[in-house]
């Protein structure tokens, strides 16, 4: 299995070269792919997150979601073959960036365990940043307005701020990404193992070694890449994008301490997949959504 970056690996060391040792000094990291292969990949998806903002308060939000799962899954994999191209001209090859295959059946299940450990944390750490990220800003404006912030029910009017404005952001959510038949569900469940294995290869292993490589040092690749995977989701709102991001850091840091993207997409396709049922539970009229 080959190793993911860290301060003193480079990646991809050209062959019969020899790793930093330490008592020697720490090898630059390597690029992945060209300089401007990267920006013109950073500029697609920025693009594609003002795009999506916009998108997602249209009054025909939500009114072609058999074409929206489709589109995304094809701009997906042209954005994965696009990636692999760029890793071509950089002399990478793609299983080298997602870290090697699985040689026996208890390294698939190690990595499953992690990812599903993966997954109840992240759902236990965003929840609560959720949280603090919706309920922040009810504190500031009533203090801006002169009013109790703690007492006199303060606390009881800023939660309850908290909760429209998360019911309103998910509401918008729901009329733009939620399946309402059983058809666009299963189209949903392949939108989110599409973007488990092309996001995780995208951000966690294209651009957060090239970020590494660009500053050398790993540690601010990792959160390079995590402001692009925030900075990528424009439609989920600006408190989500900053709780994005630090999920975003969340796995850079598993694949960084696994040295493979494999837990990771797990993770990612599992997570967008109990999101995308819960989405559907509530589009399709089978739970209401909270007032």
């Amino acid at each position: 299995m080959s190793t993911f970056d860290s301060p003193a690996v480079p990646v991809g060391l050209p062959a019969g070269a020899r790793a930093a040792t330490p008592d020697s000094p720490a090898a630059p990291l390597r690029r992945v792919a060209p300089v401007w292969h990267t920006l013109v990949l950073l500029a697609f998806i920025f693009l594609m997150s003002f795009h999506g903002s916009s998108a997602v308060s249209s009054a025909a939000a939500g009114k072609h979601t058999n074409f929206l799962y489709v589109q995304t899954i094809a701009i997906q994999w042209l954005l994965f073959a696009y990636v692999v191209w760029g890793l071509r001209k950089g002399g990478v090859r793609l299983r080298d960036l997602i870290g090697g295959r699985w040689n026996s059946p208890e390294e698939f299940l190690l990595d499953f365990a992690i990812a599903v450990g993966f997954m109840l944390t992240a759902f236990v750490v965003l929840g609560g940043l959720n949280l603090v990220a919706t309920t922040v800003p009810c504190f500031l404006d009533r203090a801006h307005h002169g009013l109790p912030v703690f007492a006199n029910g303060g606390i009881k009017a800023a939660l309850e701020c908290a909760l429209r404005g998360r019911s309103s952001n998910a509401s918008r959510l729901v009329n733009f990404l939620g399946p309402k038949t059983g058809l666009q569900l299963l189209l949903g469940m392949c939108v989110c193992a599409t973007a488990g294995v092309v996001e995780e290869t995208m951000f966690r292993g294209y651009l957060q070694r090239q970020f590494g490589a660009w500053t050398n040092r790993a540690w601010l690749g990792l959160i390079c890449s995590a402001m692009v995977f925030g900075l990528a989701h424009g439609y989920e709102g600006p408190s989500t994008m900053f709780v994005i991001f630090v999920f975003g850091a969340m796995f850079g840091a598993v694949a960084m301490w696994r040295n493979s993207l494999r837990p990771g997409m797990m993770t990612h396709a599992m997570f967008d997949a109990v999101e995308m049922l819960v989405l559907f539970l509530f589009s399709s009229g089978a739970v209401k959504m909270p007032s």
